[in-house]
């Protein structure tokens, strides 16, 4: 989610306003101050932080407690989307970024499922293929940049993200509030949500096997 940029070093003396740079074309440029540089890992550190409080409020009888949960996961989750834009914009990059924000996204995803099953808002069949579809994708993902190519996020595995999202968030509240039916709404999402992620899971599985073949990796994976 994270490109690479240049690191920040504080210029020496009483100099004060944005730290700058020469740029290629020999015009000073602006580089991110260091709390600016460093927000998209503080974010992603954040959406980890909800993960504990969630597995720990949210089962909590309390109703009042549980809504203000549903608002934090979906804080959470639009911090996913910030984070993203703001490491484009800022062409900032981490490892410690790049490992721990596709970490905090399933974790949060995963932790908020099983919550909804220990709730029984959501069937426990529909959580367990969400999930298993999930670990499958991701370890085809390991395995296409271990073999040296890439897959790319495609349009209905950004859908699934959203239509995901929002399904967790209008199944945690799970009741009529403010006069918008979140049961209903959040059932709607997840059959939305659950052909969205069957089928861009399929299109990923095709597209690595395509790619697999291309470079002739499918006759070596079986013994070929």
């Amino acid at each position: 989610m994270e490109h690479q940029g240049p690191k920040f070093e504080a210029p020496a003396g009483p100099r004060s306003g944005s730290p700058q740079s020469i740029g290629p074309t020999g015009k000073v440029t602006s580089q991110p101050t260091p709390w600016l540089h460093q927000l998209p890992n503080q974010l992603t550190l954040a959406r980890l932080a909800v993960v504990p409080f969630l597995l720990v409020a949210y089962p909590m009888d309390y109703r009042p407690l549980k809504i203000f949960c549903a608002f934090v996961f979906l804080a959470a989750v639009l911090t996913d989307a910030l984070d993203g834009w703001l490491a484009r914009r800022r062409q900032t990059t981490s490892a410690l970024g790049a490992l721990l924000d596709p970490i905090a996204d399933k974790a949060l995803i995963a932790a908020s499922l099983v919550l909804l099953a220990n709730e029984e808002s959501l069937w426990t069949w529909i959580i367990g293929l969400l999930l298993v579809r999930d670990i499958i994708i991701s370890g085809i993902r390991m395995m296409a940049l271990e073999q040296g190519f890439s897959i790319e996020v495609s349009g209905f595995g950004k859908l699934k993200t959203i239509a995901q999202g929002f399904m967790i968030f209008c199944l945690m509240i799970n009741e009529p509030l403010w006069g918008w039916p979140f049961r209903e709404v959040g059932w709607l999402a997840t059959w939305i949500s659950l052909f969205l992620s069957l089928y861009s899971g399929w299109k990923y599985c095709e597209e690595y096997l395509a790619q697999a073949r291309e470079r002739g990796l499918i006759g070596k994976m079986f013994g070929g």
